[in-house]
């Protein structure tokens, strides 16, 4: 790779570092072509990026980013996944090592919080947000229902 490929290739990722408001790190080695292509497929479909990494131009990628602290994950084979849905993106990498044991979850960032593997696994059992706004609206709509049932009774008994 040559010198100005290599600083276009550390531009771009630091700008997708950015404006990611997550970033998860795992070891890709054993996976095969067409598993790759499906994790990357499941995570395009969350809004979503898959990257295999240079080790050493993605740390350089990640400096005077929120994400500099997890320079350390970057060893070996590794694959960078990013964006903005923090909660689906973990939920997909989780759900995804369950079906292939190869992918190998190393830890993410959040902003400026590092997250462990454990971290990222809780994540994962976290609801959506569509889940959360569905369950704030039965619970909006619940006490209007019980009123509503309540006069009914009251309407029918006289």
């Amino acid at each position: 790779m040559l010198r100005s490929d290599k600083q276009a290739w550390i531009a771009d990722m630091h700008t997708a570092m950015t404006d990611a408001d997550a970033v998860y790190v795992a070891h890709y080695q054993g996976l095969t072509v067409s598993a790759m292509e499906e994790l990357r497929s499941e995570i395009r479909k969350v809004g979503g990026q898959v990257k295999v990494s240079k080790n050493r131009l993605m740390r350089l990628a990640l400096d005077k980013t929120d994400y500099a602290g997890i320079g350390d994950l970057f060893t070996g084979a590794t694959i960078v996944v990013h964006g903005e849905k923090v909660v689906d993106m973990a939920r997909v990498l989780v759900d995804f090592v369950k079906e292939n044991e190869s992918l190998k979850i190393l830890g993410g960032a959040s902003g400026a919080e590092i997250l462990s593997m454990d971290v990222v696994k809780y994540y994962a059992t976290l609801p959506s947000l569509d889940g959360i706004r569905g369950t704030l609206v039965g619970l909006l709509q619940a006490p209007a229902s019980k009123l509503a049932r309540v006069f009914k009774a009251y309407a029918d008994k006289s």
